[in-house]
């Protein structure tokens, strides 16, 4: 039987415990309690009781026996702590744990902890306490977690590389394709799979927790800033432009500009909104100084040729939005220097056709 791990581990949580001691205990009181009352969806039909979570401090492993399970859950978590403001960077992929708790001079007699182990702690028993992982395959999914500088879900795609029809199918459902940056003030952009936000994370409560937050850490530390802009490429890519086309056709005709205040679109169309048209105080910040923010709007623009098979009005609004943004206009006579994760190789040749009919 396939075994699935995961890491996961809070996002800006040290600056908390140095400035905001009562804040930082107030967060790790949400975080403890959030990973507990989601377990609940364990015990719900279709999923999986196979399922255990080790938490301390800031972080936690977690492990199951059902991958649908296991992205469930954490679609379930991410919501909820977002929510509180708080995000985290977490990984999943393929292994086992082999992990137990260790409470006393009883679980020296449990038979799944390593003899070498037990030497170790004989003698020691009344003084340790803690959670035994024995299995290295840890080992990967901490690495994974370690290496993405997003607020996301890494997606190992090896899981998902089987040939099964299940398997797939979860893929397509659940899974989308973006970007992130290993390394500040580089415009270098690693893809990975991340797990697409639900529908109720993309409505303008969320992308106002978020774009508040990210405008913040970027202000305070852009090494930890470009975490954020992955969220809004995630967002971008959930959007169904072909199924709105006429709604977003009559919002960019309009003359008005719109915020989230306005009820005449679809929250899940904020985020285009708010690039095209909107009039947001930390979006027009971040425009100006956040590492990399123009890849949002090359990141659109693939979204809509992925879709569109020909040059319509809601890409002509994109590219007359990238004429007018300074950071954008340096790749027109430089496409190269846009990450083909970004906007793929053939959507430049697109690009640089459309970029010479729009007025």
């Amino acid at each position: 039987m396939n075994s699935y791990i995961a890491y996961l581990d809070l996002l800006g949580i040290k600056d908390l415990a140095r400035y905001s001691p009562n804040k930082y205990f107030e967060a790790m009181e949400i975080f403890r309690n959030h990973l507990i009352s989601t377990a609940s969806i364990f015990n719900e039909n279709g999923y999986s009781k196979n399922s255990k979570i080790f938490f301390f401090s800031d972080s936690a492993f977690i492990e199951s026996d059902d991958i649908k399970t296991l992205i469930n859950y954490f679609i379930i978590l991410r919501k909820e702590l977002n929510r509180k403001n708080l995000f985290f960077t977490a990984a999943i992929t393929e292994g086992c744990l082999d992990a137990c708790h260790f409470s006393g001079i009883k679980d020296l007699k449990r038979t799944n902890i390593d003899a070498q182990i037990k030497n170790i702690i004989k003698g020691q028993e009344e003084f340790v306490r803690g959670t035994i992982f024995q299995a290295k395959d840890i080992i990967s999914v901490y690495l994974f977690q370690n290496d993405l500088k997003s607020i996301g879900i890494f997606m190992d795609k090896s899981i998902f590389d089987k040939s099964s029809n299940n398997l797939e199918n979860i893929k397509n459902e659940y899974l989308t394709k973006i970007f992130y940056f290993p390394n500040v003030n580089e415009s270098t952009a690693c893809e990975f799979y991340d797990l697409k936000l639900s529908k109720s994370e993309r409505d303008k409560s969320f992308f106002k927790i978020v774009i508040e937050r990210y405008h913040n850490v970027n202000v305070k530390n852009k090494k930890f800033g470009r975490y954020f802009l992955p969220h809004f490429a995630n967002w971008i890519s959930c959007i169904q432009f072909i199924k709105n086309e006429n709604l977003i056709c009559e919002i960019l005709d309009s003359n008005k500009i719109l915020s989230e205040t306005d009820n005449d679109f679809d929250d899940d169309l904020l985020i285009f909104i708010k690039l095209i048209k909107g009039n947001d105080t930390f979006l027009s910040e971040l425009k100006r100084s956040a590492q990399c923010f123009e890849y949002l709007y090359f990141f659109l623009l693939n979204c809509l040729y992925e879709q569109f098979n020909e040059y319509n009005k809601i890409i002509l609004y994109t590219i007359k939005a990238i004429k007018k943004y300074s950071k954008c206009k340096k790749y027109i006579t430089k496409m190269d220097d846009l990450p083909d994760n970004v906007l793929s190789h053939k959507n430049k040749d697109r690009f640089i056709e459309d970029y010479s009919k729009t007025k």
